[in-house]
Protein backbone atom coordinates (compact mmCIF):
# COMPACT_ATOMS: atom_id res chain seq x y z
CA UNK A 1 0.00 0.00 0.00
CA UNK A 2 1.71 3.63 -1.12
CA UNK A 3 0.94 6.44 1.35
CA UNK A 4 -0.41 9.40 0.49
CA UNK A 5 2.26 12.25 0.86
CA UNK A 6 1.18 15.04 3.63
CA UNK A 7 -1.57 17.03 2.62
CA UNK A 8 -4.25 18.62 4.60
CA UNK A 9 -7.22 20.81 3.58
CA UNK A 10 -10.14 22.64 5.32
CA UNK A 11 -13.26 21.40 4.73
CA UNK A 12 -16.76 22.85 6.03
CA UNK A 13 -20.06 22.04 5.42
CA UNK A 14 -23.64 20.04 6.28
CA UNK A 15 -23.75 16.28 7.60
CA UNK A 16 -26.40 14.94 5.63
CA UNK A 17 -25.70 11.06 7.00
CA UNK A 18 -23.46 9.15 9.73
CA UNK A 19 -22.84 5.81 9.81
CA UNK A 20 -19.72 3.21 11.00
CA UNK A 21 -16.62 4.07 8.89
CA UNK A 22 -15.95 0.35 7.01
CA UNK A 23 -12.97 1.52 5.90
CA UNK A 24 -11.36 3.20 9.58
CA UNK A 25 -12.13 0.38 12.31
CA UNK A 26 -13.88 2.28 15.19
CA UNK A 27 -14.33 5.89 13.92
CA UNK A 28 -17.74 7.01 12.50
CA UNK A 29 -18.66 8.56 8.19
CA UNK A 30 -19.99 11.45 7.56
CA UNK A 31 -21.65 12.69 4.48
CA UNK A 32 -20.53 16.18 3.79
CA UNK A 33 -21.97 18.36 1.38
CA UNK A 34 -19.37 20.80 1.00
CA UNK A 35 -19.34 24.46 1.43
CA UNK A 36 -15.71 25.76 1.33
CA UNK A 37 -12.70 23.56 0.43
CA UNK A 38 -9.70 25.81 1.29
CA UNK A 39 -6.03 24.81 1.22
CA UNK A 40 -3.96 24.72 4.81
CA UNK A 41 -0.78 26.80 4.71
CA UNK A 42 2.41 24.81 4.17
CA UNK A 43 0.95 21.50 3.23
CA UNK A 44 -0.42 20.29 0.05
CA UNK A 45 -3.89 20.10 -0.87
CA UNK A 46 -5.21 16.81 -2.30
CA UNK A 47 -8.64 16.68 -2.01
CA UNK A 48 -10.29 17.21 -5.60
CA UNK A 49 -13.72 17.97 -4.32
CA UNK A 50 -15.86 21.57 -4.60
CA UNK A 51 -18.21 23.51 -3.12
CA UNK A 52 -21.54 22.16 -3.26
CA UNK A 53 -20.12 18.14 -3.59
CA UNK A 54 -20.88 15.57 -1.22
CA UNK A 55 -17.97 13.67 0.35
CA UNK A 56 -17.12 11.03 2.79
CA UNK A 57 -15.42 11.97 5.43
CA UNK A 58 -14.15 9.74 8.46
CA UNK A 59 -14.33 11.45 12.29
CA UNK A 60 -12.82 9.91 15.22
CA UNK A 61 -15.04 8.64 17.51
CA UNK A 62 -15.82 11.28 20.28
CA UNK A 63 -15.87 14.38 18.24
CA UNK A 64 -19.19 14.17 16.83
CA UNK A 65 -22.34 15.06 18.75
CA UNK A 66 -24.83 11.55 19.06
CA UNK A 67 -26.72 12.71 15.75
CA UNK A 68 -24.78 14.93 13.66
CA UNK A 69 -27.04 14.95 11.14
CA UNK A 70 -27.89 18.19 9.88
CA UNK A 71 -25.25 19.84 11.05
CA UNK A 72 -22.65 21.90 10.18
CA UNK A 73 -18.70 20.83 10.08
CA UNK A 74 -15.67 22.16 9.84
CA UNK A 75 -12.55 20.33 9.94
CA UNK A 76 -8.77 19.30 8.56
CA UNK A 77 -8.61 16.20 6.40
CA UNK A 78 -5.88 14.29 4.25
CA UNK A 79 -6.58 12.15 1.64
CA UNK A 80 -5.22 8.46 2.63
CA UNK A 81 -4.98 5.61 0.83
CA UNK A 82 -8.70 4.46 2.75
CA UNK A 83 -10.12 7.97 2.00
CA UNK A 84 -10.80 11.47 3.32
CA UNK A 85 -9.77 11.39 7.18
CA UNK A 86 -10.14 13.82 9.82
CA UNK A 87 -7.54 14.79 12.21
CA UNK A 88 -7.64 12.47 14.68
CA UNK A 89 -6.82 15.17 17.46
CA UNK A 90 -7.68 18.00 16.32
CA UNK A 91 -6.52 21.76 18.15
CA UNK A 92 -9.74 23.01 19.17
CA UNK A 93 -9.94 25.98 16.75
CA UNK A 94 -9.25 23.37 13.98
CA UNK A 95 -12.62 21.74 14.26
CA UNK A 96 -16.19 22.81 14.97
CA UNK A 97 -19.56 21.12 14.73
CA UNK A 98 -22.62 23.74 15.00
CA UNK A 99 -25.64 22.02 15.74
CA UNK A 100 -29.14 23.08 13.83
Amino acid sequence: MVAASPNLTRLAGRVTRCCLSESFAGWLQVDLALDAVDPVPGLRSLVRAQPGDVVPVAVAPGLLPADPVGSHLDCRVAVTPNGLRCEPHPAPEHFAVRLN
